[in-house]
């Protein structure tokens, strides 16, 4: 049997593909929340919140890239998510982009530049001002779309 380290927070698990030797399960259920983190400022910005939902207990971060590869663990844990939240940096839309095309239901959408935040290409440090923006829009996006479907605040899922 694996040993967990004690130092590890629940929310903070990696759904990439890694499967334990011994095959345990390591999906935490509740929200997966997966980040663009593209080559810009706002990229950076989503996943820098992303990361910062995830502290706060509002979901998991869960692999995006895991989803464009396919990766069997990530898609499985992804289907077994109460909740699945996609924020991108821009336009361009990648991670809905990749969500859609593995048929993965997204239950919470945001495109970083709708809140105002403007896309600066090469600027890779995130503004804690936006970050703060993202993750209040976010915590309060995912905590609608929970009570819309009928989970209770006191479950996990909205932090």
């Amino acid at each position: 049997m694996a040993t967990q380290n004690p130092n590890k927070k629940p929310n903070l698990i990696c759904t990439c593909g890694s499967i334990p030797a011994d095959g345990a399960d390591t999906a935490v259920p509740g929200v997966a929340i997966l980040t663009c983190a593209g080559g810009s400022n706002t990229g950076q910005i989503t996943n820098a919140a992303g990361i910062m939902l995830a502290k706060n207990g509002v979901g998991y971060l869960a692999c995006l890239a895991g989803v464009g590869a396919e990766a069997k663990a990530t898609l499985s844990k992804l289907a077994r998510a109460q909740k699945v939240a996609v924020i991108d940096g821009c336009s361009v839309a990648c991670g809905k982009g990749m969500m859609d095309k593995a048929g993965i239901k997204t239950d919470y959408y945001l495109q970083v530049m709708d809140l105002g935040i403007r896309k600066d290409p090469g600027v890779l440090d995130p503004d804690p001002e936006a970050v703060a923006r993202v993750v209040s829009a976010v915590t309060a996006g995912i905590q609608e779309a929970a009570v819309a479907s009928g989970m209770k605040p006191d479950n996990g899922l909205t932090g």
